[in-house]
């Protein structure tokens, strides 16, 4: 399975990249545009967006233009944020994102969430 992550945080996708090695095929983007760039050329089974991308457009943003794009077709839209309160998650969610994963992230919690996710998308 191939996930996206779009971290503007260098060490914290090489972070979430690791947890996920062996699980997990995994590409990154670093901003909106990559993102963007990505998603466009192919589909994947999940995405990760932090919420914070330091730029304009925002991870909120971001998972409205992904939900438009030929390539979704209703695979999990994971919030990956330190927006950690649980206002903030009931914020993701209400937004549009399927399941969230609040910073600093675990591992054990990231791939429970992951496979959780991949699992309830493919059943509707």
């Amino acid at each position: 399975m191939k996930l996206l992550i779009v971290e503007n945080d260098i060490a914290t996708a090489a972070i979430i990249k690791r947890f996920l090695q062996g699980a997990y095929e995994v590409d990154v983007a670093y901003d909106s545009k990559g993102a963007a760039e990505m998603i466009a050329a192919a589909p994947y089974d999940a995405y990760l967006l932090d919420i914070n991308l330091g730029e304009e457009i925002n991870g909120i943003d971001l998972m409205t233009r992904i939900r438009k794009n030929a390539n979704y077709s209703g695979q999990p839209l994971i919030s990956v944020t330190a927006y950690a309160t649980v206002q903030d998650k009931n914020e993701f969610l209400k937004s549009g994102f399927t399941h969230y994963v609040p910073k600093p992230v675990e591992k054990y919690k990231l791939l429970e969430v992951i496979s959780t996710a991949i699992e309830e998308c493919r059943r509707g």
